[in-house]
């Protein structure tokens, strides 16, 4: 979800706020939130269960088409995701970095733990270092940095482990 906006009015402000001298840095589609609910709104109470409103609901916040929605956003998205959950509309959370050429860990249906990253993909080891970082290994690792002199430094250490900067915590299923 990060700069993806729903609707076409939603997207329209968002596309003129992102472009906006002095933008917020924090998102590109602030109040997107306020404006979701706004239009969730016009659904009568009484058809909140119902499932054809609420894929006209998925409809007009543009997301009628949607498979496997994912964010890799910060994960204090609770609400937000309850939300979409509540629309018939899980988001899975994911993590990766660009060092890692995208997505590391990831929920799955079936598997779907709110709140937590889910479960390394196929060839990807994840663990965490003692003082808590995540360590990640595997194909997904990027070769290094090019330098300006051309050579490239190594991002992973010698055993093959990348020092992601990031703090973590795996629990018994891995997740």
């Amino acid at each position: 979800m990060s700069r993806t906006c729903a609707s076409a009015p939603i997207k329209a402000e968002c596309s003129r706020r992102w472009s906006a001298p002095g933008r917020p840095s924090s998102s590109p589609c602030p109040g997107f939130g306020r404006k979701l609910a706004a239009a969730t709104r016009k659904v009568p109470a009484e058809r909140h269960s119902d499932p054809q409103a609420l894929r006209r609901l998925r409809a007009r916040i543009g997301l009628d088409h949607a498979v496997w929605p994912a964010s890799g956003a910060r994960p204090d998205r609770g609400p937000l995701l309850e939300f979409f959950g509540a629309i018939g509309l899980d988001i899975f959370e994911l993590w990766g970095m660009t060092e890692t050429t995208g997505c590391v860990t990831t929920n799955h249906a079936g598997t779907h733990r709110p709140g937590t990253v889910g479960r390394a993909v196929p060839g990807i080891e994840v663990r965490t270092a003692t003082d808590g970082e995540v360590l990640v290994r595997g194909p997904l690792v990027c070769a290094g940095y090019l330098q300006p002199d051309g050579a490239i430094r190594p991002a992973a250490d010698a055993g093959g482990w990348l020092r992601t900067g990031d703090v973590g915590v795996l629990d018994a299923e891995a997740t």
